[in-house]
């Protein structure tokens, strides 16, 4: 006995298929919405809440994520995103001006100590050639019987009073000046010396 299909037979085959076929859809929507929230959490979670303040934070500084950008991230959100960064006009050029009036003093005080060991520098050096040049002078036993003499030396500290230089120079000139006379002197002593022996052999 063979079944007849009616109409009504049909439409409930139909119906319930469509409804199989609808409820599995709405399952698999239903699994994907899920997996997005699960994964927009997470992404939430990694990243941070990417609000007004997080973009405005992000664009002023440079290296992200930092601790500088964090503490700003924490300070705009205490205030909001249209008050954080916000500077009124007189503080900035208060600001400016402390800034430009600490470089000026650093400035005025590198020159200054700059200058101070350039002279600290020539004097050295000065002291140094003078130093020298009487040593050479003092070691002359011209210049000790120079100084023996009274006067000598009292016009040698009146003059070491004004000018250091001047008394070098002077002292030098007047050791070698000596020195020169005294050695023409031993020499025409020997010279006379030499003429007397001979003239005492010729004599004899």
């Amino acid at each position: 006995m063979s079944m007849q299909i009616t109409k009504e037979i049909l439409e409930s085959l139909v119906k319930e298929e469509l409804e199989y076929s609808l409820e599995e859809k709405r399952k698999r929507s239903r699994k994907r919405t899920k997996k997005r929230k699960k994964s927009k959490a997470k992404k939430q979670k990694s990243s941070g809440t990417k609000d007004a303040c997080y973009y405005k934070v992000k664009s002023r500084y440079s290296v992200w994520p930092s601790a500088y950008a964090s503490g700003a991230l924490v300070r705009c959100r205490k205030v909001g995103a249209k008050n954080w960064g916000n500077k009124s006009k007189k503080n900035e050029n208060l600001q400016e001006e402390l800034v430009s009036r600490d470089i000026q003093a650093l400035h005025s005080k590198m020159k200054d100590r700059y200058e101070v060991l350039k002279a600290k520098k020539e004097k050295s050096r000065e002291e140094e050639r003078n130093e020298l040049r009487m040593k050479k002078a003092l070691d002359d036993p011209g210049l000790k019987q120079a100084l023996a003499d009274d006067r000598k030396r009292q016009s040698l500290l009146d003059l070491f009073n004004f000018n250091l230089e001047g008394i070098i120079s002077e002292v030098i000139d007047e050791v070698l000046a000596e020195k020169k006379s005294l050695k023409n002197g031993q020499a025409l002593k020997d010279q006379n010396e030499q003429k007397a022996a001979q003239t005492q052999k010729v004599s004899q």
